[in-house]
Formats: C-alpha cells, sequence, structure tokens
C-alpha cells in the first residue's frame, strides 16, 4: 500500500468512495485499489455487491449519503472524522 509520511509517521494512503456499487465510483474504486490505496468504497447495499469484494485493500461499508444516521454511523465508528481538525494542535 501507498503511504505517506507527516511528522515521522507513516499513514497509509486511503481514499472514501461513495456510490461505489456502479459507474464511476466503482471504476474509481478499482483504480485507486489497482494504485495502491486503501479504499474505503461505500454504497447502499454492500451486501449484493461481488466484483469489488475480491480486492484485498477494498472495503465495503453500506452508506446512504441521503440518511444522516448513516453517516453519523461512519463518525461514531471512527471511519469519518472532522477534516477541520486534522493538522490541528
Amino acid at each position: 500500500m501507498k503511504t505517506f509520511q507527516i511528522s515521522n509517521h507513516n499513514y497509509i494512503k486511503t481514499t472514501l468512495i461513495t456510490g461505489a456499487s456502479s459507474g464511476l465510483g466503482k471504476a474509481t474504486a478499482v483504480l485507486f485499489a489497482k494504485n495502491g490505496w486503501k479504499v474505503i468504497a461505500t454504497m447502499r447495499s454492500p451486501e449484493n455487491e461481488n466484483e469489488l469484494t475480491g480486492i484485498s485493500n477494498i472495503d465495503l461499508i453500506k452508506l446512504d449519503v441521503t440518511q444522516s444516521q448513516d453517516i453519523d454511523a461512519l463518525v461514531n465508528q471512527g471511519i469519518l472524522c472532522d477534516m477541520a481538525y486534522l493538522g490541528q494542535p
């Protein structure tokens, strides 16, 4: 996996992609995964996905971006964070 360094700490390059069940979302997830990134691929029904499940650096997560409870669940699990705090002391 690709990494980057900030203040002597190594981090895995990670991207979160919404709408990864088809079309541009799925193609983007595959592209990032093939280029060594960890991919968090979100979709409304990950249990129906077959193609992305075979790619080791892709994690499938249920997310309907129109449902605030789905977004809250990702925040509570630590998957999403408040980006405004990154890099702050």
